[in-house]
C-alpha cells in the first residue's frame, strides 16, 4: 500500500534532513515543526483509515459532506 511505504520512508528522510541542518538552530526549529506536522497528518489519515475500515457508512458520509 502506498501510504505504508510512505510512512516507512519518512521517518530517515526527515533524519537525513535533521541532520544536514544540526548546526542551524533555526533550521534545526524548522524541522521539528516539520515533523510535528508530518506526525499529525498520519494521525488523522490513521483515523480516517480506521474509521473508513470500521464503518461503510463513514465514507459515503465523507464524501455527501463534502462533495461540490
Amino acid at each position: 500500500m502506498p501510504y505504508n511505504i510512505a510512512v516507512e520512508s519518512i521517518v530517515p528522510k526527515i533524519n537525513t534532513l535533521d541532520s544536514l541542518v544540526a548546526e542551524n538552530e533555526d533550521q534545526r526549529m524548522r524541522v521539528d515543526t516539520l515533523q510535528n506536522l508530518i506526525d499529525y497528518q498520519f494521525i488523522l489519515i490513521d483515523r480516517i483509515l480506521y474509521n473508513t475500515a470500521s464503518s461503510s457508512l463513514y465514507l459515503d458520509t465523507y464524501e455527501n459532506k463534502y462533495a461540490p
